[in-house]
């Protein structure tokens, strides 16, 4: 069996660094659409079957759509991570190239899961997901300087920007709707996730647009994408408490919010985090495992309704 390629590539402004995992091949690209479509042409005629990527603030957004478009396979990963394997391999150097090699051997030695490719409705669902986020923060960091403030003239002017903020969040709120309905798949999938009581229009959308792999995944698969499974710390006869970390924090911000709405009115997710809390349960640890316990939900959901019919 012929093991697959993989390809690093260091996404910066201005260019991507891309070498293999064989260190044979090293080669740099123009950050533009030419430069990206060479890019591509590059990684398959040097046979690479995955390219390895870590996120870059938002850099690695057009080089993951020219991957898509080309017809090739790519994997995310979160930059913590990849300089976790830097460090333990002993490479106390950083350059774009030396980033690219490494990114190649994460691909090698970790096998990271590959990222679905996105259609242009979801791409663009996606972005505005991520507008609206941007707005919220703005909103809580303007109304933090309100409650701190004590110039009238200063108020004014935040009152204002508030005032601003909330037309423009109602207005993307209406753009999410109109991007959802658009498309034939994220309307369907859309329907489905909100016939759960506590998952209402901003938490679908969170989900739909940045957990795309929802109803294919196994349950703690599932959770731990969410950033919601917890994780032992053992060590010898000393048993820690568990935690969760990691995953996608814009979804677990958003099943945060969700379950709490879902303790008060979705009758099973409720009796289920009474129970924890009659059993000694702290409340946080009750409120992750009900999050926890809604993706589980939801992921089974959209599985049984888009799994095909039996032959």
């Amino acid at each position: 069996m012929v093991q697959p390629v993989y390809a690093g590539i260091d996404v910066s402004k201005d260019w991507c660094d891309v070498a293999l995992e064989t260190g044979e091949a090293v080669a740099r690209f123009d950050q533009t659409p030419e430069g990206r479509a060479a890019l591509t042409r590059w990684l398959a005629d040097h046979g690479a079957g995955y390219a390895v990527l870590e996120a870059s603030g938002g850099y690695e957004r057009p080089v993951l759509r020219a991957i898509d478009a080309a017809g090739l396979q790519s994997c995310l990963i979160p930059p913590h991570r990849v300089r976790a394997l830097a460090k333990a391999s002993g490479r106390s150097a950083k350059t774009d190239a030396l980033d690219a090699r490494v990114l190649a051997a994460f691909g090698r030695l970790l096998s990271p899961r590959v990222k679905q490719p996105q259609d242009d409705q979801s791409r663009a669902l996606a972005a505005l997901v991520r507008r609206r986020r941007q707005l919220v923060d703005l909103m809580a960091l303007e109304d933090t300087r309100r409650q701190q403030e004590e110039d009238p003239g200063v108020l004014v002017d935040i009152n204002e920007l508030l005032g601003l903020l909330r037309r423009q969040i109602e207005a993307i709120n209406q753009r999410i709707a109109d991007q959802i309905k658009r498309s034939k798949a994220l309307r369907e999938r859309h329907e489905v996730l909100t016939t759960f009581p506590g998952i209402g229009a901003v938490t679908s959308a969170v989900l739909l647009a940045e957990m795309p792999e929802l109803g294919t995944l196994e349950a703690k698969q599932a959770a731990s994408l969410a950033g919601l499974a917890p994780f032992n710390n053992d060590s010898g006869a000393s048993e820690k408490k568990r935690s969760i970390h990691g995953g996608r924090a814009g979804v677990r911000c958003a099943l945060f919010m969700a379950a709490l709405s879902a303790i008060r009115h979705n009758p099973d997710i409720k009796a289920f985090y009474k129970r924890l809390r009659d059993q000694g349960k702290p409340q946080k640890v009750a409120h992750v495992a009900a999050a926890r316990k809604i993706i589980v939900i939801l992921n089974a959901k959209l599985r049984d309704a888009f799994s095909p019919e039996p032959a």
